[in-house]
C-alpha cells in the first residue's frame, strides 16, 4: 500500500506509525489471553494439590494406596519367579528317615538325640521348603496369583529365610532351646495352609481345564507340608519327653499350652506328644511316657483311634442333622504296634464322615439307621482299615470323580446350608481330642468342621496315605453302600519302607 509513496512523505510516516501501534496492541491482547490460560493452570494444579474437599483428598488417598498395593503385588508376582536361594536349595536332594530311625535315634542318655534332631531339621527345612514353594511356582498362573495361594508362598518364603540364614551348627543345649522357638513358630505361622489351599482352587477351578495336572501339584503340596509337620512336631515331642523339657522349651511355649488347655478341655497339644486319648489329665509335669517316641507311638491301637475319630464324627453329625448312625468295630481289635497316629487322626475322620453323612441323608426317613461298620486286620507286612456304610452307594457316573479336589457327592442343593455352616463359630480344634487336630484345621471363621462341601477331604486323606507307602481305595454296591479300604504298610518291611 505505501510502496508507491515516497519515504521522505509525511503520510507515509503518519502511516508507519499507525501500523506500528496497532501491531503493538495486538501483541499485547495476544500475551495477555497466554497469561489468563497459564492463570488458570496454576489455580486447577493448586487446587489438585490443595483438596478442594476432604471426600476429593480420600480418594486421592485411595488411589495412590491402591496403586501402591498393585506395585507390591507385582513385585511379590515378580520375585515369585526369580529366587536363586530357593533354586539351589531345589537342587539338592530331600533326606527321608524311617520312623524306625527316628525310633532309635530319639533317645540317649545325655540327650545327645536332640542335638542330632535339631541339626537335622536346620539342614533339611529349608531343602523341603524349597521343594514345596518349587511345586507352588509350576500351579498355573491365574491359580498361583491368587491371594490364598500367593499368602502361601509368602509364608514359605519367609519361613524359608529363617532356616536358610541358621546356618551355625547347633552344639549346646541353651542353642537348642532358640531353635525350639523358630521350629514352634513356623507351625503357628502355617497351621491354616490347607484352609487357604480350599479357598485358592475353590475360586479358580473354572479356571482349569486339566484336572490330573492340578491333583499331581497338589499331592505333592500336601505330601511335603505333612513332612514337615511330622519331623517339626517329633522334633518338639522328643523336647517334651525329655528330663530336660523345662530347660529346652522356653516359657512362652508352655505359656500359650496352659492358655489353650485352660480355655479348651478337650485340647490336646498339636507341637507336644498325643496320646490318642490314653491319658487325659493333662499334666505336663508327667514328662516321660515310656510308649511315645516323639510321635512314635510303640503301642499304637487302631480302635482307640477309631473310638476318638468316632466321637468328633458323631458330634459333627449330631450338630447338622440331629441324628447320628452308631459305629460298630470288629476284626482285629486288640491289635497293638508302632506307628505314627497323627495322620490317621486327620485321615479317619474324614473316611467316617462320608460314611455318616451318607447314611444319614439315605435314611432320614427311617426310624432307625444303620450302623457304620469298621473292621481292622492286621498281618505280618501292613494293616487295614475297612469302613463299609449303607448309604446308598456312588453312582457310576461320579466314581472316576471321587478322588478328584473339590469334587463332593453332597446334594447340590445343601450348598447355602453347607456355607452358613462354613462360616459359623464351629472349628475342629474345638472338637478334635487329638494331637493332629490343627495340622488340618483353620480358624473358626474358615470352618473345615463341616460335614461335607468342600471337597477336600477324600484326595488329601489318599495323598496322605501314599506319602505313608499305603493306598486309599473303595468299592461301591449302587443301591445299597460302600467299602473303603485304607491300607497302610508297618515300619521297616521290605520293599515298602515307611519313609517321613
Amino acid at each position: 500500500m505505501t510502496k508507491h509513496l515516497k519515504p521522505s512523505s509525511k503520510f507515509y510516516t503518519n502511516l508507519k506509525l499507525a501500523s506500528n501501534v496497532t501491531l503493538a496492541r495486538h501483541n499485547s491482547t495476544h500475551n495477555y489471553h497466554n497469561d489468563e490460560i497459564l492463570k488458570q493452570i496454576v489455580k486447577k494444579k493448586q487446587q489438585h494439590l490443595n483438596y478442594s474437599s476432604m471426600a476429593e483428598h480420600q480418594t486421592y488417598c485411595k488411589r495412590k494406596t491402591d496403586q501402591s498395593e498393585s506395585r507390591e503385588r507385582l513385585t511379590t508376582i515378580s520375585y515369585f519367579y526369580s529366587d536363586p536361594e530357593i533354586d539351589k536349595a531345589t537342587d539338592k536332594p530331600v533326606t527321608r528317615l524311617s520312623p524306625m530311625s527316628m525310633m532309635y535315634m530319639g533317645v540317649s542318655d545325655n540327650n545327645s538325640h536332640l542335638l542330632r534332631s535339631a541339626n537335622y531339621l536346620r539342614n533339611e527345612l529349608p531343602i523341603r521348603l524349597a521343594h514345596m514353594i518349587k511345586e507352588l511356582r509350576n500351579l498355573p498362573f491365574i491359580v498361583a496369583c491368587h491371594p490364598s495361594i500367593l499368602e502361601i508362598h509368602e509364608r514359605c518364603i519367609k519361613t524359608f529365610r529363617q532356616f536358610d540364614q541358621y546356618d551355625k551348627e547347633i552344639k549346646t543345649l541353651e542353642s537348642e532351646k532358640g531353635f525350639n522357638n523358630l521350629v514352634f513358630n513356623m507351625l503357628e505361622m502355617n497351621k491354616d495352609i490347607l484352609a487357604l489351599l480350599c479357598d485358592g482352587f475353590k475360586d479358580t477351578r473354572r479356571y482349569i481345564s486339566s484336572e490330573g495336572y492340578i491333583k499331581t501339584h497338589l499331592n505333592k503340596i500336601l505330601s511335603t507340608r505333612l513332612g514337615l509337620r511330622l519331623l517339626c512336631e517329633h522334633h518338639l515331642a522328643l523336647n517334651k519327653q525329655s528330663n530336660l523339657n523345662k530347660i529346652l522349651l522356653s516359657n512362652d511355649i508352655f505359656e500359650k499350652v496352659e492358655v489353650k488347655r485352660a480355655n479348651n478341655d478337650n485340647f490336646t497339644s498339636t507341637y507336644l506328644s498325643s496320646n490318642s486319648g490314653d491319658n487325659t489329665n493333662g499334666n505336663l509335669s508327667n514328662v516321660r511316657d515310656d510308649e511315645w517316641v516323639g510321635i512314635i507311638h510303640q503301642k499304637f491301637s487302631p480302635k482307640k483311634l477309631i473310638d476318638n475319630s468316632a466321637k468328633l464324627v458323631t458330634r459333627l453329625c449330631m450338630e447338622k442333622y440331629g441324628v447320628a448312625p452308631k459305629i460298630k468295630i470288629d476284626g482285629h481289635i486288640n491289635s497293638q504296634f508302632p506307628y505314627l497316629p497323627m495322620p490317621l487322626e486327620y485321615i479317619m475322620p474324614e473316611l467316617l464322615k462320608n460314611s455318616f453323612r451318607a447314611t444319614t441323608e439315605n435314611h432320614r426317613n427311617s426310624s432307625s439307621l444303620p450302623d457304620v461298620c469298621v473292621t481292622i486286620a492286621v498281618n505280618d507286612r501292613d494293616f487295614i482299615f475297612r469302613i463299609r456304610d449303607r448309604g446308598g452307594g456312588i453312582p457310576h457316573a461320579l466314581g472316576d470323580k471321587i478322588f478328584d479336589y473339590h469334587f463332593s457327592t453332597a446334594n447340590e442343593n445343601k450348598e447355602k446350608e453347607v456355607d452358613d455352616k462354613m462360616n459359623s463359630n464351629f472349628s475342629l480344634d474345638c472338637l478334635n481330642t487329638s494331637g493332629f487336630g490343627m495340622m488340618c484345621s483353620a480358624s473358626a471363621s474358615q470352618g473345615l468342621a463341616v460335614m461335607h462341601g468342600y471337597g477336600f477331604g477324600l484326595p488329601t486323606s489318599k495323598a496322605y496315605a501314599e506319602y505313608l507307602g499305603g493306598t486309599l481305595s473303595f468299592q461301591s454296591m449302587q443301591g445299597i453302600g460302600s467299602d473303603f479300604y485304607l491300607r497302610l504298610s508297618l515300619f521297616d518291611i521290605e520293599p515298602e519302607v515307611v519313609r517321613i
